[in-house]
């Protein structure tokens, strides 16, 4: 059964042998402010792709943190298929009540496909290693005037 990237290109069956090359620059993360960089380059199944993402985290509490982060990726595929560009962006927040529930909303618009997705997780934890998830995922394409839900999925998990 054929792979799909995007609605209009997919892989068939096979075997697909690349190789990535990998940089990545942060600060120090326990910082009230704090920052990554990375690119990563290389093939891409038949093709070849460069992927560059910045971050930004600011913790100004304990219990919240804000994070974005921007993503570029440029794919180059052979013909019959053809190159491309993605663009993610990534706003999160995340919020501690105690040391034992807290929720994550991680929200991503993707301008190849028009496509806003939400995330949201409640995390609650019983005892150590024992944690209960609650999740909602929420695709949303917003090429149309209106936009349309393309799924919706709970999830639970203990």
């Amino acid at each position: 059964m054929p792979f799909r990237i995007r609605p209009d290109q997919r892989f068939d069956p096979g075997r697909y042998d690349w190789n990535e090359y990998y940089f990545e620059f942060e600060t120090n993360h326990s910082r009230k402010l704090s920052a990554s960089a990375n690119f990563l380059g290389g093939g891409f199944w038949n093709g070849a792709q460069r992927t560059t993402k910045a971050a930004l985290l600011f913790r100004p509490s304990y219990h919240l943190t804000l994070d974005v982060v921007l993503q570029r990726s440029d794919i180059d595929l052979p013909f019959p298929m053809h190159p491309f560009v993605t663009n993610l962006v990534s706003p999160r927040i995340g919020y501690a009540f105690t040391t034992r529930m807290f929720p994550d909303t991680l929200l991503q618009y993707n301008t190849d496909l028009k496509q806003l997705t939400a995330n949201v997780r409640l995390d609650l934890i019983h005892r150590p290693l024992r944690d209960l998830f609650v999740v909602l995922n929420e695709p949303r394409r917003t090429d149309q005037p209106t936009p349309i839900t393309t799924g919706r999925g709970l999830i639970l998990k203990y």
